[in-house]
Order: structure tokens, then sequence, then C-alpha cells
């Protein structure tokens, strides 16, 4: 019997269930350079990191530079392409 190594990074799964987080996957495929920012209401810290954790993989896995702010009073995140006016 032949058996053949095949590595981790090679494999695409998929989810047969969508992510909560699905919108916002949606939101910054639509942001453009200098244009408007997408902004995000979370009720956690931990919901907050994960939405970030979210945007840095979309950032490694498409090669973009999605940058983003929080205010935290009101507990807001912003994400936005291109710099800050």
């Amino acid at each position: 019997m032949q058996v053949r190594t095949v590595k981790r990074k090679d494999i695409l799964a998929k989810r047969s269930s969508r992510s909560k987080y699905s919108k916002v996957y949606e939101y910054l495929d639509k942001l453009v350079e200098d244009g408007e920012a997408v902004q995000v209401i979370y009720d956690a810290k931990k919901e907050l990191n994960s939405i970030r954790n979210l945007v840095y993989k979309y950032n490694a896995k498409y090669g973009t530079k999605v940058k983003s702010f929080s205010n935290p009073d009101e507990k807001t995140i912003y994400f936005y392409k291109g710099s800050m006016q």
C-alpha cells in the first residue's frame, strides 16, 4: 500500500454553516482605497478580538492592507483601506 502525505495548507476546508461574520467579509471585499470605512459594532472585548483576527487573516489571504481603528466608548470598530483623513 502506498501512502501519500499531503500538507495541511494544501487542503481547503469548507464549513457547511456560514460564519456569523460572513457579512464583514462581504463588506471588506467592497472597500476601496481612500473610500468609505466599514463600521462594526461589537458587544464584548472577545468579539472585538475575533473581528480583528478575521481581518488579519483576510489581509494575509488576499494581500490587502485593510486597517482599523476603534472607539471603545461606543464599542465600535472601523475598517478602511488607505490613509485616514
